[in-house]
């Protein structure tokens, strides 16, 4: 049987939590005269990279290549390149670029890992995004929080209008 009178009203729930894990990529860039050293180059900071951040304490397997390209970069010489007879490139620099993608759980220490991209001159930090480990427990707190908002909000519009509250519906 369907309740009589019914009431709707929207509940909000606010939890607070600090972030507790942190994705970090790191693009590390080799440019060189020939593609064999820029691959030399580039393989050997990631490796020197690698190492400072395990010695960091960070495990090896939160630590993996997401890409990896080859390319040269020109440089445009506007007197000759904007003519109209097409001419070879003046000058080209074969580039390996490796992204790294370092997992912190825990982040505290953070900064020392910044500081140990810092150091090396072809490594720069492409973005952060900071979460939570456990998000669903997080959400379903808010939820808790929600639904006691929502009750409440109820219990109130009840008691001006003296009226009974029963069940919550949905």
């Amino acid at each position: 049987q369907e309740p009589k009178q019914t009431v709707s009203v929207v509940g909000t729930g606010e939890v607070d939590a600090t972030t507790d894990q942190a994705t970090i990529t790191i693009e590390l860039k080799s440019v060189s005269t020939t593609y064999e050293k820029a691959q030399e180059e580039n393989k050997k900071d990631v490796d020197k990279l690698r190492s400072d951040l395990v010695k960091l304490g960070i495990p090896e397997s939160r630590i993996t290549v997401n890409g990896y390209s080859t390319s040269v970069i020109r440089n445009f010489q506007p007197e000759t390149d904007l003519k109209m007879m097409p001419r070879p490139p003046t000058n080209t620099s074969p580039t390996v670029t490796t992204n790294l993608t370092l997992v912190l759980d825990p982040i505290k220490n953070i900064e020392k890992i910044y500081d140990v991209v810092s150091k090396n001159t072809n490594a720069q930090i492409i973005s952060s995004y900071y979460s939570l480990k456990n998000q669903k427990v997080w959400e379903s707190k808010a939820k808790e929080e929600a639904l006691k908002d929502t009750r409440s909000q109820i219990e109130s519009i009840a008691k001006i209008n003296r009226l009974k509250v029963g069940k919550l519906l949905s």
